[in-house]
């Protein structure tokens, strides 16, 4: 498989594309005369093609082994039913999913497993949800991975539908650097006893899930949320008199944690945390069901069994565009940071996960941050640019390319700081994205 160079150079609302020559293709899934289903789309790809899905609700898809980004067309619904997988990625590689809602079909799978992948998954504006119950999956797994990054996306446990199933885990990571940048993790809630039932006395109110969980690994947290689900009510005690039996009542069921961090029993390499303007709520117990029964525990914020917990105590720096745009053609992007500061865009098709506490942030591409990019603009007093960028063609062999996007914040005084990573698919303009 042979590798793909990317020579970017920006210059004031203008960026310049060019690549290796290579064909990529694009793919349209519904509607008059496109593929049946995403998954059929996916393995017709090749590496560094995209999918555009038309509005409707498709089956889920597995993508393995190479970089094909899957979006749908621009401004409309796209909903998938069951556990999507995206796996074994190879090195400097990067596939961008986004803009659908996925739910998993059954109880006993996520909505999306993310694993095995050296390259780089870039996950925006999506919704997952997952199933819940005692041992159910979360809504999303990620197991062995070097760069997950998650933009404006939602990771939703179930609440139980039964009285006493567990609720659903929002994620999942094990082993896998991962940067989050305002997405949202909530636990489902537990099931419990509704208004005293004299029905189920005794009963044991079952716990909310958290938000999210990692037993091993490296998360960073940028305007993100997390929130643990709660408990459900125990039941009421009862005596009967006609058998002098006393049933005492049962206990609330716990509230889930924001974050659990480590495993039981530790792991060999312990998880860490870096937290910026991130806020974590642990789940009420199940007394505020207005419980009969024995009061059970609330979650808490971050619960760590074993692991560290570090803070950025920098404002975030953040960048939005959007994910999907014809070469050649003009593009709003917004910078929002601190008055003064100016702005070098960089864009790379070579991805990186470093952490790195001088730039309060994780660098995210594999080039040097200011040497070939010249500054967009300044950030002004109300904290927020917005600023045209032209788009030039991609060359004449491909159709489209997806590129890793980040920001550097210059202060006057010379400090940098990085903002939130994300990505954007280029399409050639003779191509129709709906």
């Amino acid at each position: 498989m042979s590798k793909r160079f990317s020579i970017l150079v920006l210059i004031p609302f203008t960026l310049v594309c060019s690549t290796a020559s290579a064909q990529t293709h694009v793919f349209k899934v519904g509607g008059t005369g496109g593929l049946t289903s995403i998954q059929a789309a996916v393995d017709a790809a090749g590496d560094g093609d995209l999918i555009l899905i038309r509005p409707g609700s498709y089956a889920a898809f597995s993508a393995s082994g190479k970089s094909v980004s899957i979006l749908p067309t621009p401004s409309f619904s796209v909903s998938i039913s069951g556990e999507c997988h995206v796996e074994a990625l190879p090195t400097g590689r990067t596939m961008l999913v986004g803009g659908f809602s996925c739910t998993t079909a059954s109880g006993s799978t996520s909505a999306l497993v993310v694993r095995y992948n050296d390259g780089a998954i870039v996950l925006r504006e999506a919704q997952f949800l997952g199933p819940a119950g005692d041992y159910a999956p979360p809504a999303v797994r990620l197991l062995d991975n070097d760069i997950v990054v998650a933009n404006g996306c939602s990771f939703t446990g179930l609440s139980s539908g039964s009285y006493f199933g567990r609720g659903g885990t929002g994620m999942i990571a094990r082993r896998s650097n991962f940067a989050s940048y305002g997405s949202s993790f909530t636990g489902g809630n537990g099931g419990g006893v509704i208004n005293c039932n004299s029905f189920y006395w005794g009963y044991d109110g079952a716990d909310g899930g958290d938000g999210f969980q990692s037993p091993e690994g490296f998360l960073f947290a940028a305007s993100s949320t997390f929130r643990g689900g709660n408990g459900g009510a125990g039941g009421p005690d009862d005596y009967d008199p006609f058998t002098g039996i006393y049933t005492p009542a049962g206990t609330d069921g716990d509230g889930g944690n924001g974050v659990f961090l480590g495993s039981l029993p530790p792991t060999v390499l312990d998880p860490h945390i870096e937290r910026q303007q991130s806020s974590f709520t642990g789940g009420l117990d199940g007394g505020y069901m207005g419980s009969c029964g024995y009061a059970g525990s609330p979650g808490q914020g971050i619960k760590v069994s074993n692991g560290s917990v570090g803070t950025v105590t920098a404002g975030v720096r953040t960048i939005s565009l959007q994910s999907l745009a014809y070469e050649s053609s003009v593009i709003q992007l917004t910078a929002s940071g601190a008055s003064g500061e100016r702005v070098y865009l960089m864009f790379s098709q070579f991805p990186d996960f470093q952490y790195d506490a001088s730039l309060a942030g994780c660098r995210l591409l594999r080039q040097p941050m200011l040497a070939s990019n010249l500054s967009i603009g300044t950030i002004p007093p109300s904290g927020t640019l917005q600023t045209p960028i032209l788009l030039r063609r991609l060359p004449p062999s491909d159709e489209t390319g997806t590129f890793m996007v980040q920001a550097a914040f210059v202060a006057p005084n010379g400090a940098v700081q990085l903002s939130n990573g994300t990505a954007i698919a280029l399409v050639d303009i003779g191509v129709s994205l709906n």
